[in-house]
């Protein structure tokens, strides 16, 4: 093993090898261990030794030393905001590496336009529905050439100079204003015109595309 690799950074990069979720049980069952160890280790954001990659290597039949070559596979990095760091980079997930044949087809994206983001905050949360749900640190995708609120979606955004980020549903009503609302029914729906938005220093950042975090801790 070249250099050492998270566990959990490992279960996200191999659910895209494998394109299917990784259970802790799983895991345990390749390591030879109770599903309560790997709660653990995740818990405590440690790494896989090389005797724990080669049973994971044979159990998944993969091969961690070639897994992620330039040519196939992109490393996805986190948008910057240096303000900002602490609270939409998540410190648990460093690296998610994802095919760009997939992309291509699935979001029909330039992955050059592709960062990471992590929730911040619980305004997303709540919704019954998978694609919806979004949980404070999550970790998502997002296309940051996706700045049009005219189509409806979920956005990343700055106010306040880049001091501030959000992550809701918006959109454009016919009236010109700007419509903010949330899964989470704890908050309520908020109407913005443009005048108050550009006193606010509003930036749409990106389109969020797909929410990455397989496991929660």
């Amino acid at each position: 093993m070249s250099e050492p690799i998270k566990f959990l950074n490992f279960i996200n990069n191999l659910k895209v090898l494998k394109g299917e979720n990784i259970t802790y049980s799983e895991f345990a069952k390749a390591l030879g261990i109770k599903t309560t160890s790997i709660s653990k280790r995740l818990s405590r954001n440690s790494y896989i030794n090389e005797k724990e990659m080669k049973l994971l290597e044979d159990y998944f039949k993969i091969d961690a030393s070639c897994s992620f070559d330039k040519d196939r596979f992109i490393k996805l990095h986190y948008y910057k905001n240096e303000n900002l760091k602490h609270i939409i980079e998540n410190p648990l997930i460093s690296e998610i590496y994802m095919d760009r044949e997939v992309v291509k087809n699935m979001w029909n994206v330039n992955v050059e336009n592709l960062r990471l983001i992590a929730m911040p905050g619980d305004k997303m949360e709540g919704s019954p529905s998978y694609q919806l749900h979004i949980r404070n640190r999550d970790v998502l995708l997002m296309d940051i050439s996706a700045t049009d609120i005219n189509f409806s979606g979920i956005y990343a955004y700055e106010t306040l100079g880049g001091t501030k980020i959000q992550i809701s549903n918006v959109s454009t009503m016919t009236d010109g204003n700007v419509r903010f609302y949330y899964t989470n029914k704890v908050y309520s729906d908020e109407i913005r015109t443009q005048n108050r938005l550009n006193d606010l220093g509003f930036k749409v950042i990106g389109r969020i595309i797909k929410n990455l975090s397989f496991i929660h801790i």
